[in-house]
């Protein structure tokens, strides 16, 4: 049986036949893409903790690592583990909330409402990205990109694609996405600049809806080494009270 084994591994090899193993095997850590606090959280997402959950309550977490897939068809919830509010969504819109939130503790949703947050000045509408754009925008590790149909730039819940952007450089990007093959997978993906713009807007039939990140402030914070953001839930007046002497002892 041994030797049976081993003479069919054999075989698949000398045939060039290769196993894809159930996750994302390529090495990727969150320091590959930064610093500190938000290095240890990236960590955290791609060993699947990205902070997704099937029940309301928020306790019954789904583990995704790079590489695993789950349900596009099922609802499922994120918490702020800032002020405690609960959320809810599916297929990449929901990963790519949950990836956001873990890492900057806001939910994008449709953008209307941002506290720590705000837009990168990149055109709504528009169906091609590039290096210069985001290097002009100063777009920072971990923006959230959203995707539409609509030819306005204006959102669509029902239709669109929701992408963290992890790194990017002249020849390339780098991407974190939930459903990316319409089937539910986790992935880390880099692709060049005219390969990203096909695959995310032309392909698709889709344009460009909006950037959002962190303020320059809070994303100093969580690359630092001390961070005034990174408490437990505080919520009502004297959880935030308790919250605000945190950070004024943290910083004097």
């Amino acid at each position: 049986m041994k030797k049976t084994f081993t003479r069919f591994i054999a075989f698949l090899l000398l045939f060039g036949f290769t196993f894809q193993l159930p996750f994302q095997t390529v090495a990727i850590s969150g320091a590959d893409f930064s610093t500190n606090i938000l290095a240890a959280r990236l960590q955290k997402i791609f060993e699947g903790h990205v902070g997704m959950y099937a029940d309301s309550a928020c306790t019954k977490e789904v583990v995704l690592p790079l590489g695993s897939r789950y349900d596009k068809d099922t609802k499922y919830w994120i918490q702020n583990p800032y002020t405690g509010r609960t959320f809810y969504g599916w297929q990449c819109y929901i990963y790519g909330n949950a990836a956001y939130n873990a890492l900057f503790h806001e939910w994008v949703g449709h953008a209307n409402s941002l506290h720590h947050s705000e837009r990168v000045k990149i055109a709504a509408g528009i169906d091609r990205l590039s290096y210069l754009q985001f290097k002009l925008a100063g777009v920072r590790c971990g923006a959230y990109i959203r995707t539409t149909p609509n030819p306005d730039g204006s959102f669509n819940a029902d239709n669109g694609h929701s992408i963290i952007v992890l790194s990017y450089n002249p020849s390339k990007i780098t991407v974190l996405e939930g459903n990316a093959d319409r089937n539910g997978l986790v992935r880390v993906i880099s692709r060049e600049w005219n390969d990203f713009s096909n695959a995310i807007f032309t392909s698709r039939g889709r344009v460009l809806c909006h950037i959002i990140q962190p303020t320059k402030d809070y994303y100093d914070q969580l690359t630092m080494s001390r961070c005034r953001y990174c408490g437990e839930i505080h919520t009502g007046f004297f959880g935030q009270l308790i919250q605000a002497f945190h950070n004024f002892f943290l910083f004097f």
